[in-house]
């Protein structure tokens, strides 16, 4: 999730650039804050 002065900009989501390498498209510009949420694959 990407938050721009507090608020929620927009929702992303993973996108594989290699093999074991997560990149991440926000289409946005200034100053973000990105929350990144974490799970275990057994929890899913």
């Amino acid at each position: 999730m990407a938050y721009k002065d507090g608020k929620l900009v927009e929702k992303v989501r993973a996108i594989p650039i290699y093999s074991v390498i997560n990149g991440f498209w926000v289409n946005e510009t200034g100053n973000l804050t990105n929350s990144h949420q974490i799970y275990p694959a057994g929890l899913v």
